[in-house]
């Protein structure tokens, strides 16, 4: 929700005048405190005083916003299933943050001042959305004074403690991740739950908040603190290029795609959606490759070459991800021409409609198995590669782009389940980034002296773990867990084949270090995985190995 529309909606609520007087006193307790506790030397300088006032009215807004939000979710079309995901959503980034930052920090890695950053913005995040829950039976506005209390003293006193700048950055990041969460539910109805929207917005709202600090320090325009103008791994700045360039192409070219998704002659169509390729080239040649090129110091074209040649393990990988990648691309142009209806394999519980999902599963494993245990830079470059190419063909599905676009949508729905809802088909893009979120998320810098049984997270939990679950529940499955279709046979399934495989890891991937004890960590892990699994409504592919990886780089 834009900031006007926001305003028209609070004026449409008929704030009177005694709220608004009731909204801005609302700001003296935090601006207090922090003029309060801060030093004298920061009324020296006015910049800071400027930032200063300043928060007290972004915390206004953003709670103003939340507040609005269980009014706006009436009208907000979710994707139907049991459960909004709203304590998932709040709780899952969260987790996986704090465990990431408790590696980083084991490690002395150069990211750990950043990732505690993030650690606060995904709790700030995640605290006011179940504070909304909690105290939504407190009379409007007195609960924006209860959220702007909290939030802005929680971002307080976490500033005083860990003596990092984040107080202001910290307010604007959960300002934008709020408007985020808005925009998604509000533009995409019945394709996300609460619970996804959270996480998927957090995700975009943390890269590109890193690639945004980092080109206006490379341009002069402002200067980092040492927390956060460490340098970045090269494979790192490539994925948070790509996510901007998806975020810019499809924001400057949301008129030309809806003139070409709403074309009815041949020729129009063809028009826009060469308009569209064309500008996508042109902001890929013009301002992704430029800023990319600033951010890593050399020409990224010439970086990549030399990257992929300086081992001869790296292009054998490419070569043999290449041909699972064909493997793939056959399999879904088979199943096309073999269904006899969209209808039939769209039964999301159809044993064949199982199967065939998750020979996807399958082929993943085979495709991060040996990456991760040879070369998880070069998987972590390919698989950012790999999203940005699945975000782009949803896209042209979409917008039933020309040329490939009816092609593309009538191979995907092929594979549609049942939490697969709205206008979007997201569950191939959820795989993938299952699969690789837990190369992305570990501290790149103790890739090589670290136990790295959670880099496997995704193939444990969504690879083994889910897909034996649907296969042995579905065909074998005869006792269901309580309040829920999945059964006990299924989870027994998920359980004992994410030991078998995490055993075969062991015994193939050298850099697993496991001693005696670790063995029931990690089937505590795998059956409240498991579990999750079982009970969850959210997407399996995205929530799934989120969970396990933050159980796993906290334990181990």
């Amino acid at each position: 929700m834009s900031l006007g529309r926001f305003l028209l909606e609070l004026r449409g609520r008929g704030a009177k005048a005694v709220e608004t007087r009731t909204i801005c006193m609302s700001a003296f307790p935090v601006g207090g405190a922090i003029f309060v506790f801060h030093t004298p030397d920061n009324f020296a300088n006015p910049q800071p005083m400027f930032f200063y006032l300043a928060v007290p009215i972004i915390v206004i807004v953003f709670s103003a916003w939340l507040d609005l939000f269980p009014q706006r979710m009436k009208r907000i079309k979710l994707r139907p299933c049991s459960s909004a995901g709203l304590s998932l959503g709040c709780v899952l980034a969260p987790m996986v943050v704090a465990g990431v930052c408790g590696c980083a920090l084991g490690h002395s890695a150069p990211s750990k001042d950043l990732l505690i950053y993030y650690l606060v913005c995904s709790s700030c995040i995640g605290l006011c959305p179940l504070l909304a829950s909690v105290v939504h039976w407190i009379a409007y506005p007195t609960s924006i004074m209860v959220y702007c209390l909290v939030l802005g003293g929680l971002l307080f006193v976490l500033e005083l403690f860990l003596d990092i700048p984040i107080l202001f950055w910290a307010l604007a990041t959960c300002l934008l991740c709020s408007g985020l969460v808005g925009w998604l539910l509000e533009f995409f109805p019945q394709t996300f739950t609460l619970g996804e929207a959270l996480t998927i917005t957090q995700g975009i709202t943390f890269l590109l908040f890193d690639t945004l600090i980092q080109i206006l320090n490379k341009a002069g325009i402002w200067s980092l603190s040492d927390e956060f103008s460490f340098k970045r791994s090269e494979v790192t700045l490539y994925l948070e290029m790509m996510i901007l360039g998806i975020v810019l192409c499809c924001g400057c070219l949301g008129a030309v795609l809806t003139k070409a998704a709403l074309a009815s002659a041949p020729v129009e169509k063809r028009f826009w959606s060469g308009t569209f390729f064309l500008a996508t080239g042109m902001i890929t040649v013009m301002v992704l490759l430029p800023s990319l090129q600033v951010l890593l110091e050399n020409r990224p074209i010439l970086w990549l070459f030399a990257f992929i040649m300086s081992s001869k393990y790296r292009v054998l990988l490419i070569g043999y991800w290449l041909l699972w990648t064909t493997v793939a691309i056959a399999y879904v142009v088979g199943q096309k021409w073999k269904a006899s209806s969209v209808f039939t394999v769209m039964q999301a519980r159809d044993p064949s409609s199982v199967v065939a999902r998750k020979w996807f599963h399958l082929i993943a494993i085979f495709v991060f198995v040996p990456g991760i245990i040879l070369d998880p830079l070069t998987l972590h470059l390919a698989s950012s590669f790999a999203l940005s190419s699945l975000i782009l063909l949803e896209v042209i599905r979409f917008f039933n782009l020309w040329p490939i676009g009816d092609a593309v949508h009538k191979a995907l729905m092929q594979f549609v389940d049942s939490k697969d809802g709205g206008l979007l088909i997201l569950s191939h893009i959820y795989l993938l980034t299952g699969f690789a979120l837990p190369l992305w998320l570990y501290p790149l810098r103790v890739y090589t002296n670290a136990p790295k049984i959670s880099l496997y997270a995704g193939v444990l939990a969504l690879g083994v773990g889910d897909s034996l679950a649907a296969l042995v529940g579905t065909k074998w499955g005869k006792h269901k867990w309580p309040g829920t279709e999945k059964t006990i046979e299924g989870s027994a399934a998920s359980v004992l084949g994410q030991l078998a495989v995490a055993t075969i890891l062991y015994v193939i991937d050298p850099q697993i270090i496991f001693q005696l004890h670790h063995w029931p960590l990690l089937a505590a892990v795998c059956s409240v995985t498991a579990l999750l699994e079982a009970y969850t409504v959210q997407n399996d592919n995205l929530i799934l190995s989120l969970f396990q990886f933050a159980l796993l780089v906290t334990l181990f």
